[in-house]
């Protein structure tokens, strides 16, 4: 039986497990977010010295777009290793284990490497952060099961917040030591609290991923085809609305004019509205209400990328602001999907790892194809118009899966 959280008590492993010790239901919200602040920032801090690595490595628009590519085509390719290895080697190792492969590889950043290898350590950052977002939605369902809006939505805005960090402080950083690399590989350092608080709950108790209802391992054979494909396009659609703006929003006001510190600002106005946007899960507290409010949030932010698009100099921090926060509540209650849709942490974990892995494979082509379109015509803004009106007609899918439940 999967484990719940009552306000009053201790979160408690789940039975039948080696160790059923008890753990804080705060340290385990904090070590949520303390993983969840490393999922972001290697992306975004990418994107804050977007420019400068593009000259300095020598990549066109489309190889620029394919390393920033790069992490969202691993949170698709890897996502569904999450589940299998945590049923081999337990959740809290394998979270640990992906933690330590994105501080390793963000801090490896900073080693001189050329274009092959900055490519393939980028590859490696992608790798952990698949694994431990894949995580994520098991972990609240084994602790949170009763209420799983306000755990979702700090982890969400953990990981929000750490793209916000990212954003915001790598030029200060590069500015600082002198070396867009150093600016990158200092975001290696927030692994550190993360192993230190999940190797602590670790000792303590063990999150099982054993489908209690089924006489084997709850499979991806095991899963409601049209609700699986019905998320897997709901977070495509989401993860386009973050990778194509965290990609190309600051060279599109570049492009358009502003100067790099404003269009620098714009980027770190989009992605930090994230952070409170990813409160909305806990304002919904039924499944039918935040499914509701996930088609309202999509729709919001399809029309904030269809304004940066098409009117690119029309108040841009309105817009930015926007967008950050609608994309990032969405995000948020995409998120309890899994656990909304599911009976138990062994298929909320399935059904993510299949969701992640279809969602962001196609969701990783966004920011190379944006590089291509800007590569042939000179406009940087149309492909955010474009994922604008795509997501827009995507939006009523989300409505739809909230139908599936009576409250």
């Amino acid at each position: 039986m999967s484990a719940t959280a009552q306000p009053s008590s201790d979160v408690r492993a789940p039975a039948g497990n080696a160790a059923a010790a008890t753990v804080s239901p705060a340290l385990v919200l904090a070590a949520l977010v303390l993983a969840a602040l490393n999922l972001r920032p290697a992306l975004s801090s990418l994107s804050a010295e977007l420019t400068d690595i593009r000259n300095e490595l020598g990549l066109s628009g489309f190889a620029a777009g394919v390393l920033t590519t790069l992490p969202a085509a691993c949170m698709g390719i890897f996502a569904t290793l999450g589940a299998p290895l945590a049923r081999r080697l337990g959740v809290e190792r394998t979270l640990i284990g992906g933690l330590a492969l994105i501080g390793l590889a963000s801090a490896a950043r900073g080693l001189g490497f050329g274009p092959a290898a900055f490519m393939v350590v980028t590859l490696a950052i992608g790798i952990g952060i698949a694994v431990v977002q894949a995580l994520g939605p098991p972990i609240v369902k084994a602790f949170f099961a009763r209420s799983p809006g306000s755990p979702t939505a700090l982890f969400t805005a953990g990981l929000h917040g750490g793209a916000m960090l990212g954003a915001a402080l790598t030029v200060p950083f590069t500015n600082l030591f002198g070396d867009w690399r150093a600016g990158l590989a200092v975001w290696g350092l927030v692994a550190l609290p993360a192993l230190v608080a999940w190797t602590f709950i670790g000792r303590r108790t063990r999150i099982s991923l054993q489908d209690p209802n089924a006489s084997g391992t709850f499979g991806v054979r095991d899963l409601d085809r049209g609700l699986t494909v019905r998320i897997m396009v709901v977070l495509a659609a989401l993860a386009l609305t973050f990778y194509v703006p965290l990609a190309w929003i600051s060279a599109t006001y570049e492009d358009a004019g502003y100067s790099e510190s404003t269009a620098v600002l714009l980027l770190a106005i989009f992605v930090g509205m994230q952070a409170p946007g990813a409160l909305l899960p806990a304002l919904a507290r039924t499944p039918r209400k935040r499914g509701r409010t996930l088609a309202v949030a999509m729709g919001v932010a399809a029309l904030c990328l269809v304004a940066i698009g098409f009117a690119t100099d029309t108040v841009p921090a309105l817009p930015s602001a926007v967008l950050g926060f609608s994309s990032g509540g969405a995000f948020a209650l995409a998120l309890t999907l899994p656990v909304d849709h599911s009976e138990n942490p062994a298929q909320a974990a399935t059904l993510t790892g299949v969701a992640f892995t279809a969602s962001y494979l196609i969701a990783a082509t966004g920011p190379a194809v944006a590089g291509l379109l800007r590569d042939a015509t000179g406009e940087t803004a149309l492909p955010l118009g474009i994922v604008g009106l795509g997501v827009l007609c995507i939006a009523p899918l989300a409505w739809r899966l909230a139908s599936r439940h009576s409250h």
